[in-house]
C-alpha cells in the first residue's frame, strides 16, 4: 500500500473501517444475534482492520516530530498504557457478562480515534482525501 499512498492517507481509511466493523458488530448484538460464528468472524474483522492504522499512526506520528523522534515514541508508549488503563478501569464499572460492553467501547474508542485524527488533520491542514486523489505514489 505504502507504493501508492502514504501514511496519512491510509491512516483515516483503516480508522473507518474499525469504525464500521464495531458499529456493525455493535448492531449484531443489539439485534440479539449472538452467534458464535458471527460475532467471531465480525470481530476478527473489525481488529483485522487495525493493521491499517497501527504502524501508520506510528510513521505519521515519527514524521510530526523530526528530531525528536525518541520523545514521540516514549510518548505514544505512555498514552497507550493511559488509555489501556482508563478503558479497563471503564470497563470494570460497565462490564454485565455479556458481550455488548466490551464492543460498545471498543465502538467508542474507535469513534474517539476518528475524531482526533480527523481534528489533528485540520490543524495539520492536510485533506487526506483530496491528496489521496492527487498525490499517489504509483510508479511512472
Amino acid at each position: 500500500l505504502l507504493n501508492r499512498w502514504r501514511e496519512y492517507q491510509i491512516l483515516p481509511v483503516g480508522i473507518a473501517l474499525h469504525v464500521a466493523g464495531g458499529l456493525v458488530l455493535s448492531g449484531v448484538l443489539l439485534a440479539g444475534i449472538e452467534s458464535l460464528w458471527v460475532v467471531t468472524a465480525l470481530l476478527f474483522l473489525t481488529m483485522s482492520f487495525l493493521s491499517l492504522v497501527f504502524g501508520n499512526v506510528v510513521a505519521v506520528a515519527m514524521n510530526a516530530a523530526p528530531g525528536q523522534t525518541g520523545s514521540a515514541s516514549s510518548l505514544l508508549g505512555v498514552l497507550q498504557y493511559v488509555f489501556g488503563g482508563v478503558a479497563g478501569v471503564i470497563m470494570g464499572f460497565v462490564h454485565d457478562g455479556t458481550l455488548l460492553p466490551p464492543v460498545i467501547l471498543l465502538t467508542a474508542c474507535a469513534i474517539g480515534a476518528l475524531l482526533s485524527g480527523w481534528y489533528a488533520s485540520r490543524q495539520a491542514g492536510v485533506d487526506s482525501m483530496e491528496e489521496t486523489l492527487t498525490d499517489s505514489r504509483a510508479p511512472e
